[in-house]
C-alpha cells in the first residue's frame, strides 16, 4: 500500500502498515519530533491567514459574509489536511496534534 500523503505534511507519508510517517524521498522513518515540527507549522500558518482574514473583516474591508466563507474555507482547509497526516482518526492520538493540551 502506498503512503498516505497530506498538504500539511508534503515531504511526509504515512505507512499504514508500519503504523509510521516515511520521508516520502527517502523512505525512510522520521521520528515523532520532526512530525510535530511539521503539524506546528501548518497550525501556525492557518492561524496567521485566520488572523490576517479577521482583521480585513474588523478593518472593513471584508463583509461579514465574505469572513464567514473565508474562515470556514480555512476550518475545512485544515481539518482536510489534518486527517491524512494523523492517518484518519483509527490512528489519530493526542500526540499528533500540534492543537493538543494533553501532557507529554
Amino acid at each position: 500500500m502506498p503512503p498516505i500523503r497530506s498538504r500539511l505534511t508534503p515531504t511526509f507519508g504515512y505507512n499504514v502498515n508500519a503504523a509510521r510517517y516515511t520521508n516520502l524521498a527517502t523512505g525512510r522513518f522520521v521520528p515523532q519530533s520532526q512530525i510535530r515540527a511539521a503539524l506546528d507549522t501548518a497550525l501556525q500558518r492557518s492561524q496567521a491567514e485566520m488572523l490576517r482574514v479577521s482583521r480585513e473583516l474588523v478593518n472593513g474591508n471584508m463583509s461579514v459574509a465574505e469572513w464567514q466563507v473565508a474562515s470556514r474555507r480555512l476550518q475545512v482547509s485544515f481539518r482536510l489536511g489534518m486527517i491524512p497526516a494523523t492517518c484518519h482518526l483509527q490512528h489519530a492520538t493526542f500526540a499528533n496534534y500540534s492543537c493538543a493540551t494533553a501532557p507529554d
